[in-house]
């Protein structure tokens, strides 16, 4: 009985001891190691190759306890590569993953050589050093990218569709066109298909940076191998609030994409923006007795002047090319761009010709109507005086 219990008593005494020994092994080693490797990127071009190290010091460092192995995620899918210097499925394919050990105690090296890479080797490979029981001692990561080029570029408004490939904007003569309204709010969006890493959007009307307007959103789906997948980039920036305005009739809308390593591709559309008629008036001036006075203002619209006449007196009495008064005669001319030139003459200036004169123009969408003033020089005197 009293046998019994010492053999038990040993037992136990010599299961905690193994535990002791097991926990100063472990901390040892924890204690011990450092990652020299600090992990990088890189941004390869495709049909290269790339190297990656896995380089640590350690002391008490043996492989068959410390398996040290690469594991790669794509889109936070992870997938272990190797097993000691065995590659798992579906890295063991071909021969284009290449992995091994290198040790001169202290120092240990892991390495990871990736030929002719393409677009499916893009991701985040990490090196993973792991404890006896399998909690990670230390580990690096390197982010490989691999560029691939945008295969498609548009840009919409609200009620049209004016998607383009890449190839097509280059190569071809295409003069798409946005209609708007002006102060109408509306809605635009540009979209690219492919790239990677995620490109980057800028929009553009003119030379004015209009980016911050727009809310970009990102999605990638993955096709393929699990390990070795593409990364298909959808990316859409849209604005459902863009108040345009009379400025920007005729200006081109640009949207830029970049990708790192590959440049930026871009796709441009003409704005026609409908808006109530622009007047702008010159300063006017004579003196009494002078022949052939003018008083001259340019009305810019889209869509054109449907009326256009003047107001001559306080009386509202009208003057336009159907309806000439007297001393008064009006002449109209399209000097392009959406613009009429318009000038009101007056045969002989008298002194009651000296006042303000109103010029009225309308289109589908508004009237609007602007004064100006006859003005006789500062330093004029007239002789009636």
């Amino acid at each position: 009985m009293i046998g019994s219990m010492v053999a038990q008593e040993n037992r136990a005494m010599l299961s905690q001891s193994l535990r002791i020994s097991s926990c100063v092994e472990l901390l040892q080693t924890v204690s011990l190691l450092s990652m020299l490797s600090k992990g990088h990127v890189y941004i390869v071009k495709p049909g290269d190759s790339v190297v990656l190290h896995c380089e640590f010091v350690a002391e008490y460092f043996n492989l068959f306890d410390h398996p040290v192995v690469w594991k790669k995620v794509q889109l936070g899918e992870e997938t272990q590569i190797n097993m000691l210097g065995n590659l798992i499925p579906p890295f063991d394919n071909d021969k284009k993953f290449t992995t091994y050990f290198e040790e001169s105690p202290p120092r240990y090296t892991l390495g990871l050589d990736i030929l002719n890479v393409s677009q499916e080797d893009s991701g985040n490979y990490t090196c993973v050093v792991p404890s006896i029981n399998a909690t990670p001692l230390g580990s690096t990561t390197y982010r490989l990218y691999v560029p691939a080029p945008i295969h498609s570029l548009s840009l919409a408004s609200t009620h049209q569709d004016l998607s383009a490939s890449v190839k097509q904007l280059r190569h071809r003569e295409v003069n798409p066109q946005i209609h708007l309204q002006e102060s109408v709010p509306s809605t635009l969006q540009c979209v690219s298909h492919g790239g990677y890493p995620a490109p980057r959007v800028e929009l553009f009307i003119g030379r004015r940076n209009i980016t911050n307007l727009f809310k970009v959103t990102e999605h990638t789906k993955l096709r393929g191998r699990v390990g070795l997948r593409s990364m298909d980039v959808f990316l859409e920036a849209t604005t459902y609030n863009f108040i345009p305005s009379a400025e920007d009739d005729g200006e081109r809308l640009k949207c830029k994409v970049s990708v790192d390593g590959l440049g930026s591709n871009a796709t441009i559309v003409k704005l026609h923006v409908d808006y109530a008629p622009v007047i702008k008036c010159y300063p006017a001036s004579a003196v009494v007795g002078q022949r052939r006075v003018s008083i001259h203002c340019d009305v810019r619209a889209r869509p054109l002047v449907t009326s256009l006449f003047w107001i001559i007196d306080e009386n509202g009495t009208r003057v336009s090319l159907e309806a000439a008064d007297g001393d008064y005669y009006p002449l109209v001319r399209d000097i392009g761009e959406n613009t009429l030139q318009t000038k009101l003459y007056i045969d002989v200036a008298q002194k009651s010709n000296f006042h303000s004169y109103t010029l009225v123009a309308a289109n589908a969408l508004e009237s609007k109507r602007e004064t100006v003033m006859l003005k006789q020089p500062q330093d004029y005197s007239p002789s009636y005086l």
